[in-house]
């Protein structure tokens, strides 16, 4: 019985660390599941450890059915984290932040509806308030980051032309081979934050293309850093962004400066 008690309160304390997990997941803020159907726990193995538990312990009948009501909260959050992949990998990332949101406050309001305890109910209450905040914050930044995105993607070439003239103007490089590939050293490097912002929601495109570029630069690595601090000083604080957007894009800049060898 008091692994049962345990089990019990184990799987009624999961919100905050299911929450912190998903959203840990990914750094810039986005936490994004895939919702599959919920033969990811099969009912049968629940109905089966209900009838189980109704014949085997007619002691403590309360203790069985909130076990039971427990893991059946538990297993309806798992069959819509069971999805997480899929639905990723289309990158419909405002369909996949509805539908997690919409199973994670499912199961919180699951375990309060069962909860007969005040202070229970209150410190799930809380956790679910808690939750809507970093939503509503992640929600936010969201947009931040595809206004900022957009705003990248419409000046890109742009950019990156006035950020090789930036890299050269206090060399004599008259090799035309040379300043085309800065040119498409510093797009590619710009293209990289754009989809990041757009729709990668994460750094490991960043980090593919410096893996990619880093040993064919055909200048030094500062050089590159040069011309990524100017769009940082000159051309971002000149945008049309709000202060958010613009801290979205900043992050991804700096993040790719410090990645640069």
């Amino acid at each position: 019985m008091k692994k049962q008690n345990k089990l019990v309160v184990w799987l009624k304390s999961l919100p905050v660390a299911v929450i912190f997990l998903l959203w840990l997941l990914n750094a810039n803020k986005f936490i994004y599941a895939q919702i599959s159907s919920p033969t990811a726990i099969p009912t049968l193995s629940l109905s089966n450890t209900a009838s189980q538990n109704q014949t085997s312990s007619s002691v403590e009948p309360k203790q069985d059915s909130q076990l039971i009501a427990a893991i059946a909260a538990f297993g309806s959050l798992l069959s819509g984290i069971a999805a997480i992949l899929a639905l990723r990998k289309s990158q419909n990332n405002e369909k996949i932040n509805d539908l997690l949101s919409k199973q994670i406050f499912k199961y919180f309001d699951s375990l309060i509806k069962q909860s007969k305890d005040p202070i229970e109910k209150k410190r799930l209450l809380d956790q679910k308030k808690f939750f809507e905040e970093e939503l509503r914050a992640l929600t936010k930044r969201s947009d931040a980051s595809k206004k900022a995105g957009k705003w990248l993607k419409d000046r890109r070439e742009r950019l990156a032309e006035e950020a090789v003239q930036h890299a050269l103007s206090d060399k004599f490089i008259t090799n035309k081979d040379i300043k085309e590939k800065l040119y498409s050293h510093l797009n590619d490097y710009l293209h990289g934050i754009q989809e990041s912002l757009l729709e990668i929601c994460d750094t490991d495109y960043i980090d593919e293309l410096v893996n990619e570029l880093a040993s064919h630069h055909v200048l030094d690595s500062s050089d590159y850093k040069k011309a990524l601090q100017f769009l940082i000083n000159d051309k971002i604080p000149e945008s049309n962004l709000s202060l958010d957007s613009q801290e979205e894009l900043k992050n991804y800049f700096d993040y790719l400066i410090r990645s640069l060898p």
